[in-house]
């Protein structure tokens, strides 16, 4: 061979079932570190990407052997520190797609292993029946009684429902089902004092807006029945489209359609919708205070809990 196809050696024999792969001096000078970590990169592009079904040989075998044979120390050819760190790594990738060759195609031959590639299966081994007993591993106990997520939420809705009942009644005795109606959809889909707050913040804004412009529709359309009308359709069709993108969104929709309803019905009048902000504004506030006051949920542990589950 010469100087110029020995550097390219390693990939030519890897075609050449049962050929052994070249000798590789185990402590080249500097000035020849360069050209042979080009030439074990070139080498490990190749050990990469062979087809499962050609990724056998014994000079495979032995190109796999050297390159792992780089986790060891003395085994990595004198060079300056960031060289040898890439040859460090060079070792490990070895190591990583020896791994990824035994999960996809099954046990391997071992009977031409070196020491460092025995050492490496028999950490890939280790490791995976780590992840096995992690598997296996008893579930988490059952919360019960107050503590499960079903009966505290149950408890809160009930002490926020009491408070808003209460509440409503000394603001309307006809109207006060909006606060309790309010308070219980805060609680719908949330699982932290923090999701219902913002919940609830988010209506309350919805409804507020929404009676601006109730107003204002209820203004420009009130003697116009067909027209008041098609708006009502249109206002419906835009709450259940905004209903999955924001929830503000929807109750803004909400809002303004009752204003124009009432307006169809001649039962419109201003201190209705200036009452549904009141009873909102109470419903919203009687669900954050059971949230916050009765079996809380902080949102920090709501966020650690999730964070859990994804990791």
């Amino acid at each position: 061979l010469t100087a110029r196809s020995a550097e390219r050696a390693d990939t030519l024999t890897l075609h050449l079932p049962g050929a052994p792969a070249p000798a590789v001096g185990r402590s080249p000078a500097p000035g020849e570190a360069t050209e042979t970590l080009r030439r074990d990169l070139m080498a490990l592009r190749t050990l990469v990407l062979r087809p499962p079904a050609e990724a056998r040989g014994t000079a495979l075998s032995h190109l796999r052997n050297r390159l792992l044979g780089y986790r060891d120390e003395e085994n990595l050819p004198e060079a300056t520190a960031a060289v040898q760190d890439v040859f460090r790594g060079i070792g490990e990738t070895a190591r990583a797609v020896m791994g990824l060759r035994i999960a996809l195609d099954g046990p391997q031959d071992e009977s031409d292993d070196s020491p460092a590639t025995a050492r490496s299966r028999e950490e890939l081994d280790a490791e995976d029946a780590a992840i096995d007993a992690g598997e296996e591993a008893a579930p988490e106990e059952e919360q019960t009684g107050l503590r499960r997520p079903t009966t505290r939420a149950a408890v809160q809705v009930a002490v926020g429902s009491s408070l808003a009942i209460v509440g409503g009644e000394f603001l309307s005795t006809q109207r006060w089902y909006w606060a309790v109606l309010t308070c219980w959809i805060v609680f719908i889909n949330t699982a932290s004092t923090g999701e219902i707050l913002v919940k609830g913040y988010r209506r309350l804004l919805g409804t507020v807006l929404g009676v601006v412009a109730g107003i204002v529709l209820a203004g420009l359309v009130g003697n116009h029945t067909w027209t008041a009308f098609g708006l009502v359709l249109v206002l419906i069709f835009a709450m259940f489209y905004t209903a999955p993108l924001s929830y503000t969104l929807m109750s803004f929709f909400v809002t303004a359609m009752l204003g124009l309803l009432y307006t169809l019905l001649h039962t419109y009048s201003m201190s209705v919708l200036l009452l549904r902000v009141e009873e909102t504004a109470l419903g919203a506030a009687c669900g954050i205070v059971a949230a916050a006051l009765v079996l809380p949920i902080r949102t920090d542990r709501r966020t650690n809990e999730l964070l859990g589950t994804v990791l």
